[in-house]
């Protein structure tokens, strides 16, 4: 009767995070949705700004022999030009996170996944005052993978990182994310220099449902999805504190999964 109430224990906890995982999926999606939309809807008036700008250059050009952007009152629309494609610029990278992420297992390059995730979380205001590192092999292999899993399970680590920087003084929190080839795989490491854990928080770190975050902060879903990410892909994740403070993640995928672990 013990080993069955473990077992149905253990289910239920995995089912926990198969349906958080579904609702982030879900979630995504409907963001993603609306933020296409909104993206059209201001896409016409900064194009609409941006082609009035151009229209004054023009005329100034045509009016005086020396073409000049600037007015006889001292006006000068250049800048109404660089904040434009800086939106038009902006608006057309959320289009390309906005859109809906394909699930399918297929060759995927974790340098790529890293560029992704860190554009998605580009406005996270978690991450506003820590300063972001990477150095990602050039030489790295692709794997096989489902990439949208992937970008998924490396935004919880992230933002885990960046959670874990909150206490240190302003403008010190430092993650750093670094690629490799290693033991005929792929070898991902993310460090940080945030709070660290204890032997005690790191032995359960990786239990659903707990979570040394405040009421509202954390679920304790988001390291138990990230691992069954991982084993999902034949691979394998794990923590460990660093000497100088704080906490390494390291994530090792393999070259030869040809399907993946149900």
């Amino acid at each position: 009767m013990d080993d069955l109430a473990q077992a149905l224990g253990k289910r239920e906890q995995e089912l926990a995070v198969e349906r958080r995982h579904v609702m982030h999926q879900e979630k995504l999606a409907t963001i993603g949705s609306m933020a296409a939309g909104v993206i059209r809807e201001i896409g016409n008036p900064i194009a609409a700004i941006d082609g009035y700008a151009r229209a004054i250059m023009e005329t100034r050009g045509a009016l005086s022999a020396a073409p000049s952007p600037m007015d006889e009152d001292g006006s000068d629309v250049r800048p109404i030009l660089q904040e434009t494609a800086r939106l038009i610029a902006i608006t057309r990278e959320i289009s390309g996170l906005a859109a809906a992420p394909v699930a399918k297992w297929q060759l995927a390059s974790v340098n790529e996944i890293v560029t992704q995730t860190l554009g998605l979380l580009r406005y996270e205001p978690r991450l506003e005052d820590v300063k972001v590192t990477t150095a990602l092999d050039p030489q790295l292999p692709a794997v096989m993978g489902y990439a949208d899993r992937l970008v998924q399970m490396l935004s919880n680590l992230v933002i885990n990182a960046a959670d874990a920087t909150a206490t240190l003084p302003p403008h010190s929190g430092r993650i750093h994310i670094a690629t490799r080839q290693a033991e005929g795989g792929v070898e991902l490491t993310l460090d940080d220099n945030g709070c660290g854990m204890s032997p005690e928080v790191l032995a359960r770190a990786f239990q659903p449902l707990f979570t040394t975050k405040p009421a509202g902060r954390g679920t304790g879903l988001g390291l138990p999805l990230c691992r069954s990410v991982v084993e999902t892909h034949g691979g394998r994740i794990a923590l460990a504190p660093l000497a100088g403070g704080g906490t390494r993640a390291t994530v090792w995928l393999p070259l030869d999964r040809s399907e993946p672990l149900n």
